[in-house]
């Protein structure tokens, strides 16, 4: 029951609103800060222990409720549970990440021992159609409201853009293997499972970030 409490800030909040339950409101607006506070990048997955079905569901619906461009709602979400298919995935983006312009990512894609999903049980390819307006803004918020989701459920989580590497060259071939649909463009691996470590430390934040003007 706590579970579906603390999701339904995320999706319910204004149907509240509408209803006038202004009081509920100040309640939620309070959850949904604490969440996106607290959401921490993960790096250690309990690899052996699946999520929940219904957590799955709720994380990828959290998905569906984002906003987008002209609410063309672009998305498709393929959610991987196959081991064999997550390893597999994990070498050819790492084949990918070698040959990168980019020091640091060549360096990581080299290591023969890294997991660029860290033992996560599940991953979620978050592609979007060719043809739409808006589609990095519209899966952005998309992912963002995913990972706060899993936040809520006590779901660790890490959003993976290496592969985008991979995803650039994949094959009509490949694509059918991962799931993605025809006329669809992967863009990046969203992984979930169970903490091995509740991870507590709070990364230095950016002070000169805003400025209003009145």
């Amino acid at each position: 029951m706590e579970k579906i409490k603390q999701i339904d800030f995320l999706m319910f909040s204004a149907y509240n609103i509408r209803k006038g339950k202004m009081g509920r409101r100040d309640e939620n607006m309070n959850k949904v800060i604490e969440v996106i506070n607290s959401r921490r990048t993960t790096k250690a997955f309990r690899r052996d222990e699946q999520i929940k079905d219904e957590e799955l569901e709720i994380i990828l619906e959290a998905g569906n409720w984002a906003p987008t461009g002209h609410n063309t709602q672009p998305w498709f979400f393929t959610a991987i549970q196959n081991r064999e298919l997550i390893d597999k995935l994990n070498i050819l983006a790492k084949e990918a990440g070698k040959v990168s312009k980019d020091e640091i990512t060549q360096k990581m894609c080299s290591n023969e021992m890294l997991d660029l999903f860290y033992g996560a049980p599940t991953i979620v390819i978050v592609s979007y159609e060719k043809e739409d307006l808006t589609p990095i803004e519209d899966v952005s918020a998309a992912s963002q409201n995913m990972l706060l989701a899993a936040e809520s459920l006590n779901i660790a989580s890490c959003w993976n853009g290496i592969v985008r590497m991979f995803f650039s060259q994949m094959s009509d071939e490949q694509k059918e293997e991962f799931g993605i649909p025809e006329n669809y463009i992967p863009h990046i691996v969203l992984a979930f499972g169970y903490p091995k470590i509740k991870v507590r430390n709070i990364p230095q934040r950016n002070k000169n970030y805003s400025k209003i003007i009145k």
